[in-house]
């Protein structure tokens, strides 16, 4: 094979590339890669941190790894000829099973030549702007729930665990329970609306939504939302608790909710309130009975599912109740109400 010299230093090769040999042709190139370089991981969320923004990562190797490379496409320059053909990682160092040393291997071309050059990673940990926000339970939206039974709750929980973290990020800040439902506190409006969407799939609800002005965010208004999602014991037939009370839904009308006491027979007009602080009676603490007889400040009864008979103080009964009609026996906070069985 013919032998040939290098323009440059006069060195025998076999192969020249431009007329120099490779060792002269690379350090005629403008080659400037960093031989350290350093990226900001959020050891919560695994967003990395590009320039002045936080850019969403997948689980923290992975992230890790990305950061780096991205950073040394960032940072190295090349002459035109040349490319960058490929760049690989490898994690070499951990603390406490945190990435904090990645090895950079990164492969220039020159047409079929190439060369390699090493570099590293040095990872750094900060908590993203989002993260401390959802930590402190800064919000853009509210979900606010009410008039949910134990297993409508259930259904919300179970969405929520959906919702926490979704894409690596945080997008619930606050969650706080209140009587019959829930506050739900959204880093972003559109995640609010579509975990409301969720519920709305799979539970019957009303939904009402609104904006107010709560300051402003980066020489802008910023507003907050407040989503509220209501499954208030509206239905006709339901039977709520209220205080001591028992009272059974027998309408409604233009906003008004009337319902009758069933204790005292009195016809009430309760407000969306009075319904949210109520407790609802669920169909398992229910039961039919047939009322055989009274005696002695006691009334017989019939569980007519078991057959078997009871006794009950007679100002458990509902009033107007005779021997002979059937009932609903309802067990709620310790005590036992009789009422009228509606056919």
């Amino acid at each position: 094979m013919m032998v040939m010299f290098c323009a440059k230093c006069g060195r025998k090769e076999e192969v020249l590339i431009e007329n120099l040999c490779e060792r002269c042709f690379w350090e005629n190139k403008e080659i400037k890669i960093p031989r350290e370089i350093g990226i900001t991981i959020c050891p919560s969320c695994f967003s990395y941190l590009r320039g002045k923004r936080w850019v969403k990562g997948r689980d923290l190797e992975t992230t890790v790894i990305e950061g780096c490379i991205n950073e040394i496409i960032k940072l190295s320059k090349v002459q035109r000829d040349l490319k960058i053909a490929d760049i690989k990682g490898k994690i070499e160092e951990y603390s406490n099973e945190f990435p904090i040393r990645v090895e950079l291997r990164i492969e220039l071309s020159f047409g079929e030549f190439s060369k390699i050059l090493e570099s590293r990673g040095i990872i750094h940990y900060q908590r993203c702007n989002r993260c401390i926000e959802a930590s402190h339970g800064k919000y853009d939206a509210i979900v606010q729930i009410r008039g949910f039974d134990e297993e409508a709750l259930s259904t919300v929980n179970s969405i929520i665990e959906e919702f926490k973290i979704m894409n690596g990020r945080p997008e619930i800040s606050e969650i706080k329970k209140v009587a019959n439902g829930m506050d739900v506190k959204f880093m972003s409006v559109n995640r609010a609306r579509l975990f409301t969407k969720k519920i709305s799939e799979r539970v019957k609800v009303e939904i009402k939504e609104s904006a107010k002005i709560s300051g402003m965010r980066g020489g802008s208004i910023h507003y907050t939302t407040t989503i509220s999602i209501r499954r208030s014991p509206i239905e006709i037939g339901r039977l709520i608790c209220i205080g001591d009370g028992i009272f059974r839904i027998l309408k409604t009308h233009g906003g008004r909710i009337i319902a009758e006491n069933l204790e005292s027979g009195e016809i009430k007009e309760l407000d969306y309130k009075d319904i949210e602080k109520s407790l609802i009676i669920e169909e398992s603490s229910m039961k039919e009975v047939l009322l055989k007889s009274f005696k002695e400040g006691k009334v017989e009864l019939l569980d007519v599912k078991r057959g078997q008979c009871f006794e009950v103080p007679v100002n458990s009964v509902q009033k107007g109740l005779k021997v002979g009609e059937f009932g609903i026996l309802i067990a709620f906070k310790d005590r036992e109400y009789i009422i009228r069985k509606i056919l």
